[in-house]
């Protein structure tokens, strides 16, 4: 398989794969970031940090 993916395209899936991840449940947010894995050859959290899923949060009791 050809991994080479334009920039274009790849800010594409990861906004289709944002979507998806915000409307599954917890078992199918773990398959999604799977698919990430295996599209682009991230690391788990890569994948992850990628695409949105993981958003700083605001820090507590300040």
């Amino acid at each position: 398989m050809d991994t080479r993916m334009s920039q274009i395209t790849r800010q594409e899936v990861l906004a289709k794969k944002w979507a998806r991840y915000a409307r599954a449940g917890t078992a199918h947010k773990s398959k999604i970031i799977d698919e990430l894995i295996e599209l682009f050859g991230y690391h788990r959290k890569a994948a992850a940090e990628s695409s949105g899923l993981l958003r700083a949060r605001p820090a507590q009791g300040i």
